[in-house]
């Protein structure tokens, strides 16, 4: 892997392990290799990299002598919290949450393994633009509960539904990712989750 997609990578692997910890983040000890594949990245060499990447940068420490697992140290809590809260900044060696989800420019498109997520134009909503927000949206509401998913099936199939739009309206498709993305906040876990939710709030689509 390049050096940009170590950090992309290290970047969605502790934000995951950091929801996963559930408030544990001192004690909770976590194996790498568990992690990286639902980002499309499968070979050992890989998930070894991006983990010596996290402890060589204090991110995240090994706590046993066998060096089989991680575990956060109080600085990286620290980086993965002030990502999260301003998705538009880098903090320390981690990239920004906004360029991994391809806020890089009108259209542009970041790459970490298999996945990728494609900037949409707040100024010039296209159904192509739509669509990548569709999928990110469908992404985060199968980590959910039925209940969960129940809150918010109308909005999301009249998101779904400007797809069929030759203009898509601006206004619904806000309102309606502003409330899933009062539904992302809720959710505690995921990995597509915390991304959508940060991608909603650097593009305006929700306070």
């Amino acid at each position: 892997m390049r050096t940009s997609d170590v950090r992309k990578a290290a970047l969605l692997v502790a934000i995951e392990m950091y929801e996963q910890a559930s408030g544990q983040l001192s004690f909770t000890e976590f194996e790498v290799e568990n992690f990286i594949g639902s980002f499309g990245i499968t070979d050992a060499a890989s998930a070894r990299a991006v983990e010596d990447y996290l402890t060589s940068k204090t991110i995240m420490y090994h706590r046993s002598l066998d060096r089989t697992g991680v575990t956060f140290t109080p600085e990286g809590v620290l980086l993965i919290e002030e990502s999260l809260a301003e998705p538009k900044k880098e903090h320390g060696p981690l990239p920004s949450v906004s360029l991994v989800t391809g806020d890089v420019g009108p259209g542009a498109q970041i790459q970490v393994g298999s996945g990728s997520f494609t900037q949409s134009q707040n100024n010039a909503l296209t159904v192509e633009s739509l669509r990548a927000i569709v999928t990110m949206v469908q992404a985060a509401t199968l980590e959910w509960t039925e209940t969960q998913r129940a809150q918010v099936f109308g909005v999301q199939a009249a998101i779904e539904g400007e797809l069929t739009a030759l203009k898509p309206d601006k206004d619904i498709v806000k309102a309606s990712l502003s409330k899933i993305g009062r539904g992302c906040e809720s959710i505690a876990s995921g990995i597509a989750t915390p991304i959508l939710l940060a991608y909603l709030k650097v593009e305006g689509w929700m306070p």
